[in-house]
């Protein structure tokens, strides 16, 4: 039996599959306690949220691009820091809410007249 004349046809080559780098676990850990800062643990988790998101970034740009999560750990950043900012801002309005009642009450309570 002869070969064929006409060779098998030939497959198209096969696109490389594309890399998924890994997302960061701190960079995911930060967006959850930043996040977890508005409903749970106000102060606390806000700040380990923006600790996480800091260490999060350190380690995605040594890492030479081998994880992913920059997006999600500058988003932890941001949402930390938005908490923490405004309960300093509600914290500064609640001062200064007791010093103006407490200075009208001052001003208002009769005085004693001495002998």
């Amino acid at each position: 039996m002869n070969a064929p004349d006409t060779p098998f046809p030939q497959a198209a080559p096969l696109a490389p599959m594309p890399v998924v780098r890994p997302t960061n676990a701190l960079a995911i850990a930060s967006v959850v306690c930043s996040a977890a800062s508005w409903v749970v643990a106000p102060f606390a988790a806000a700040i380990i949220g923006v600790v996480l998101g800091h260490m999060a970034r350190k380690q995605i740009r040594e890492g030479g691009g081998a994880e992913g999560g920059d997006e999600l750990a500058v988003a932890g950043l941001v949402i930390g820091y938005l908490h923490l900012a405004f309960t300093f801002l509600l914290l500064v309005a609640i001062g200064l809410f007791f010093a103006v009642t407490l200075g009208a009450l001052a001003i208002s309570a009769p005085h004693a007249v001495g002998p």
